[in-house]
């Protein structure tokens, strides 16, 4: 019971924050002079280099999982029955399609 109170209690406090934080730009796009839809070339610059560490960061962090769990297969439990090496192996095929398709 307690745990949930707490639970709520952050998510209003996190609701609360973010409507603060969105009150804060208001005021200081206001200040700056210019309209808060207005994009600069140095933020421009900032997403893109952003955007780029995050790509490269996801695909780094596929390549460690791919290469410590899925090279193997040794994450799927042994197989219940005589299909299950089949299914098993389908399913594998399936993970090295889809991470070529999203590579």
């Amino acid at each position: 019971m307690l745990v949930n109170i707490l639970y709520i209690a952050v998510i209003l406090l996190a609701v609360f924050t973010t409507f603060r934080l969105m009150k804060v730009f208001d005021i200081t796009t206001k200040l700056k002079g210019k309209e808060p839809y207005e994009i600069t070339e140095k933020e421009n610059s900032t997403n893109a280099i952003l955007v780029l560490l995050s790509m490269f960061g996801l695909f780094g962090m596929y390549i460690y999982y791919y290469v410590n769990y899925y090279q193997y297969g040794s994450y799927l439990p042994e197989s219940a029955s005589e299909h299950g090496k089949t299914v098993d192996s389908l399913l594998l095929l399936n993970f090295r399609i889809i991470s070529l398709a999203f590579s």
